[in-house]
């Protein structure tokens, strides 16, 4: 009896070392993963980026050495958001796919026909790469498949953020100038001495200028934000319209109108489109006027009184 106990043993204990031995080389000769990059693409040819929903597009143009958005009046593109675009998709790496079967695309939302996003990359007319993102399978990420493919990857890229209202993709300080060296008002003109790094009016006669408000009246200029290109903006004539002319080594001519508890600015060498900007802003602008700009009078010292 004893002897046969040792024999099962021995047979339990053979089968357990065999199952090791199989799990071990099952381990081993799994294939391996490599990763390498979803697309390949060179952003020094990139020449235009389309982002579709299905329903609406936005399309971003490079013209020369600028980036601007072609379904907006040629308006320039917010260069810090666009590089953050193109530095994603340059990162997105393969994974274990979650699918490779054509017929779960629909369901993931990733099909040419049915899709969350659409991103193609063009060099010229010709179609660099091209990306569909569907569903979200946590937080900042989407399933993503590449045209021609049928592998779809859960990866790290948020398709929510991938507008295609093109309003979003404005540069809002492009109404901004840099360096300003003079403002001119409807009763006042003020002028940067740059040696002395102050403003001054450009009519020496008239009483000393408040270097604090004509800084602030520059730094409104040189910091302005529009909110979004206005639909159906007012005609921008009458009495209404405020204007303020600045140079930077070129002249600028901004226009200003308040209508209905909106605020609007033109400025003219960007044509005919009007922008929509905030309170703050417009009141900060158009209340810029002589009276405010000149400085306090100095107000004498009173004699004292004689001793009796």
């Amino acid at each position: 009896m004893k002897q046969k106990i040792v024999w099962l043993t021995g047979i339990l204990g053979a089968q357990i070392l065999l199952v090791l031995v199989f799990y071990v080389l099952g381990q081993n000769a799994s294939p391996k993963l490599e990763s390498k990059p979803l697309i390949n693409f060179d952003k020094t040819a990139l020449s235009k980026v389309s982002i579709s929903d299905g329903d609406a597009d936005v399309v971003l143009e490079r013209k020369g050495n600028a980036w601007k958005i072609s379904t907006l009046h040629n308006l320039p593109v917010n260069q810090a958001k666009l590089e953050g675009l193109l530095d994603t998709l340059a990162s997105l790496q393969t994974q274990w796919p979650v699918t490779s079967t054509t017929s779960s695309h629909q369901r993931f939302e990733v099909a040419s026909s049915a899709f969350n996003k659409r991103i193609t990359l063009y060099n010229g007319d010709e179609t660099m790469a091209q990306l569909y993102l569907g569903t979200s399978p946590s937080f900042k990420k989407s399933h993503v498949r590449v045209e021609g493919a049928d592998e779809v990857y859960a990866l790290e890229i948020n398709a929510y953020e991938l507008a295609t209202n093109a309003s979003d993709w404005l540069d809002k300080s492009l109404l901004a100038v840099p360096k300003l060296l003079s403002i001119k008002g409807d009763n006042f003109e003020i002028k940067l001495d740059e040696a002395q790094k102050a403003w001054e009016f450009a009519d020496t006669t008239q009483q000393a200028l408040d270097q604090e408000k004509a800084q602030a009246l520059a730094d409104a200029l040189t910091t302005l934000n529009v909110i979004a290109v206005a639909d159906n903006a007012p005609a921008f004539d009458g009495g209404e319209v405020k204007t303020l002319t600045v140079a930077s080594g070129e002249a600028f001519s901004y226009h200003f109108m308040q209508k209905d508890s909106r605020y609007y600015v033109k400025r003219a060498d960007i044509g005919e489109v009007a922008f929509t900007i905030s309170q703050h802003d417009y009141e900060g602008l158009v209340n810029a006027s002589l009276e405010p700009l000149q400085a306090a009078p100095e107000v004498a010292p009173e004699s004292p009184e004689p001793k009796e």
